[in-house]
């Protein structure tokens, strides 16, 4: 199962209306529990490409907290090859199409990949 896959069944029920924050917290950890550092990081790629086809904040938000959990995971601060070239990028479809806790959310991620703006 891709990634995208494992998410898109996070995010949606039977009837399509999205979950509580609670059941896609659990969801999530379902995904990352048995990770080691290497699938962790190989993962996050999958996982900045999937923010940037998803319009809804609540998805935007929860996916930004997996890519942090991803690197917590991995031990790293190194960007992936596409977070790295996508930095920009990524800054501006927030600002678009997330609200604020997708904002502080990428502001905190950036901050503990040590790629704040100061």
């Amino acid at each position: 199962m891709t990634l995208k896959t494992a998410l898109d069944q996070v995010f949606q029920t039977e009837d399509n209306q999205l979950l509580d924050d609670d059941v896609i917290n659990g969801r999530m950890f379902e995904i990352i529990r048995r990770l080691s550092s290497d699938e962790a990081y190989a993962l996050i790629d999958e996982a900045v490409q999937y923010l940037l086809n998803a319009q809804d904040s609540n998805v935007i938000y929860h996916t930004i907290q997996l890519i942090s959990s991803l690197y917590g995971i991995s031990g790293t601060t190194e960007l992936t090859e596409l977070f790295e070239a996508r930095q920009s990028y990524i800054d501006r479809y927030v600002e678009r199409y997330g609200d604020k806790a997708c904002n502080d959310a990428l502001k905190m991620l950036k901050r503990d990949l040590n790629i704040a703006k100061i």
